[in-house]
Parts: C-alpha cells; sequence; structure tokens
C-alpha cells in the first residue's frame, strides 16, 4: 500500500506532463502477478509463488491501443526525462513547436517483443530414460493459458538408437554418456493479438540459451521444426539431480500488430537499440540524476486538479481492494492445501488401522482354533 502511494502522484504528474505535451500517452498502475520460471518446487510452494504480486505502471498508447508493462523503477527513470522534456518545451517561444527525434522522446520505446508466456516441462520421464512427448501450456503472468507447444525428447545412444533395456534410474549409469534428440514441433492457439514474429526462448540444462529465429507474420499455430541433439559425454549427479526435479522453460515471446508494423517499417532505419532479441533495455545515462544534477522544480509541472486527484484516489483504493481480495483467495488456497494433507494422513492412518484390526482378529481366530483342537484332543483321549 505504501509504494502504490507513493507511485500515484508520479503517475498522475507523468499523465498531466503526456497531456501538456498533447502525447496520447496514459500511465497507470498495474498489478503483476508473478509466475515462477523454475518449476523445482512441490505443488503448495508453486501455488503461493503464483499469488505473489509486484506492482508495475502499464503504458499504454491511447492511438492504437498497444501497452507495456514497465518496473516501477524504469518509470522513475523516464519520470526524469519527462520533467526534462516539458522544462525544454517551456522554454520554447509561445506558436512554436520543439521537433526531437523518435529515438530521443521518453514517451516512445523501439517495438519490443511481448513475453505471451512461459511453458514448462517436466523432464522426470528421462531420469527414468524414457521418451518424453509431451504438449505444455503456455500460462502469461495472470495465470491465464495462452495456448500451448509440442516438444518431444528421446534419450538414445551414439547410433541414434533409444535404449531396449532402461535403467531403474539414471544414478545407475553414472560415468556413462548419454544423448537426448530434443525436438520443439510446433506451437498452438497462441493469442493472436501478440502473435506476431513469435519466438521461443529456453535451455538444457547447462547447455546454452537458445532462442530461435522469430516466425515473419501473424502465426498463431505457428510451425518451429527445430531439432537439436544434446551429447551428454558423463552422466554426473547434477544431470541426475535436473531431471528428477527440474523443468525446461520455455520463454514464448511476439509482437502486438501495431509493434510488429512499426518494426517492419523502421528495418534498415537508425533508431535507439531496438530489443528484438528480448534484452532488458538500460535507460540513458541522463535519465538517472548524479549528485550533481539538479532537477527542475516541482511547480514546473502541471498541476493535478482535485478532480484528477479524487479520481486517483478512487483508483489506488481499488487497486488496495483487488490485492486485499488477491492475499485473501492466497489463505484460502492455502487452507485447502493444508486440509488435503490432513485428510490424506487421516485415511493412511483408518487404513493402517484397520489393517492391524484385520491382523489381531486373524491371530484371535487362529487361537480359537488351537484351543478347539486341544479340547478335541483331550475329550479324545478320555
Amino acid at each position: 500500500e505504501d509504494e502504490i502511494s507513493d507511485l500515484l502522484p508520479l503517475i498522475q504528474e507523468a499523465n498531466a506532463i503526456a497531456k501538456e505535451l498533447q502525447k496520447p500517452i496514459k500511465f497507470e498502475i498495474k498489478l503483476v502477478t508473478k509466475v515462477p520460471e523454475v518449476a523445482r518446487m512441490g505443488p503448495l510452494d508453486e501455488l503461493k509463488s503464483h499469488k505473489q504480486i509486484e506492482i508495475g505502471v502499464n503504458m499504454e498508447n491511447l492511438r492504437n491501443g498497444d501497452s507495456v508493462v514497465w518496473t516501477a523503477e524504469k518509470f522513475n527513470d523516464r519520470l526524469y526525462m519527462f520533467r526534462d522534456l516539458f522544462e525544454r518545451m517551456s522554454d520554447v517561444p509561445e506558436g512554436q513547436k520543439l521537433d526531437i527525434p523518435k529515438e530521443e522522446d521518453p514517451f516512445w520505446d523501439p517495438p519490443e517483443p511481448h513475453l505471451i508466456g512461459n511453458a514448462h516441462v517436466y523432464l522426470k520421464f528421462l531420469y527414468h530414460v524414457l521418451e518424453l512427448q509431451y504438449n505444455p501450456v503456455i500460462i502469461d503472468y495472470r495465470g491465464k493459458q495462452e495456448g500451448e507447444l509440442r516438444v518431444e525428447i528421446y534419450p538414445v545412444d551414439d547410433n541414434g538408437e533409444e535404449y531396449d533395456e532402461p535403467p531403474n534410474g539414471l544414478e545407475e549409469w553414472i560415468g556413462k554418456p548419454i544423448n537426448f534428440d530434443f525436438k520443439l514441433i510446433y506451437g498452438k492457439g497462441l493469442t493472436e493479438k501478440y502473435a506476431n514474429n513469435v519466438s521461443v526462448e529456453f535451455q538444457f540444462f547447462n547447455e546454452p540459451v537458445i532462442e530461435l529465429d522469430p516466425i515473419p507474420g501473424k502465426k498463431p499455430n505457428p510451425e518451429f521444426n527445430f531439432r537439436r541433439l544434446f551429447k551428454i559425454e558423463k552422466i554426473t549427479k547434477e544431470l541426475v539431480d535436473y531431471l528428477q526435479n527440474d523443468a525446461m522453460t520455455f520463454k514464448v515471446k511476439g509482437y502486438t500488430d501495431a509493434a510488429y508494423k512499426e518494426l517492419m517499417e523502421s528495418q534498415g532505419m537508425s533508431h535507439r537499440p531496438s530489443n528484438a532479441l528480448g534484452s532488458t533495455m538500460e535507460p540513458p545515462a541522463s535519465a538517472a540524476p548524479s549528485a550533481s544534477q539538479e532537477l527542475p522544480s516541482k511547480p514546473a509541472t502541471p498541476a493535478v486538479s482535485e478532480v484528477e486527484f479524487k479520481q486517483a484516489k478512487d483508483e489506488a483504493e481499488k487497486l488496495r481492494a483487488e490485492k486485499r481480495k488477491l492475499e485473501v483467495e492466497k489463505e484460502e488456497l492455502q487452507k485447502e492445501m493444508v486440509e488435503r494433507e490432513r485428510k490424506a494422513k487421516d485415511e493412511a492412518l483408518a487404513t493402517v488401522t484397520k489393517d492391524g484390526d484385520k491382523a489381531v482378529k486373524k491371530q484371535i481366530d487362529e487361537m480359537k482354533k488351537e484351543r478347539d483342537s486341544a479340547v478335541c484332543h483331550i475329550i479324545l483321549c478320555f
């Protein structure tokens, strides 16, 4: 709540500057649910991780409807640049316009791929040296399904043949070589809004990160047909642990229609380094003020009206309510998992008790039979 309260007036200031400079941009707070990238966790831990909430700033282009979520740190860096641009505009004589290159406009970002979502593939089949054929679903930052991939991995020998008699576990083959024939065949059902220039990034064990070349055009059902043979010279304990507990994470990226159009138009043109391969764009050195640099004074920025302040206050209250709701939901889910574990333990205990009762009853019946046999023997003797 403190972070939201601190961020709100800065967002209102940025919106006011954008309005004064006639930029078709709107900023607002965005609550982002963090999805884990590595799946080395139990169901309860994974459930908790899906409910971790981060605060970002959504920048929406009102002209084409595109939006991108900035971190609070990136927004703060850009705000210094907004203020500087506003000061420069204030020095321009009335009736004239300040022309700045698009590359120097802090309200503009080069077209960058959008993270459609992550897909996880658990590798325990490979630990047992069995083939793995799987269609992992692609999950976005909200936990919503955004399509699926087709992944196949085959443990093979140096001749490319599958093993006839696999071991019970890969520990039995420590020190021996093994190969994995990996295939990423296709994607299916991707959200059309982001299905332009689709690419996938992933990594297997300690191999270098692989990023597939983007598939040109709009492809909600892209055909990757990618194949790679991962050769392991010696099976190690580290590899065994990786296959037992970890998962491969596939990051699926794509461009919006507007961003893809701009990307195509800008090819061959000189502009700020784009983020075509998904690396994090660092703000210019001038974005963050040095100790000796004096920031524009607060009165230089447009004032926020009472109506805008009330709207911001109402928005903050809605965000707090949403956050509280998510936290309550998280607690309820945690309680449900705990209750499931308790019931499972009770059922197991009941089964043990039941089996114990049967054993005792069987023992009593046997004792009765022995007693009856002894009585009969005594009678016959007499």
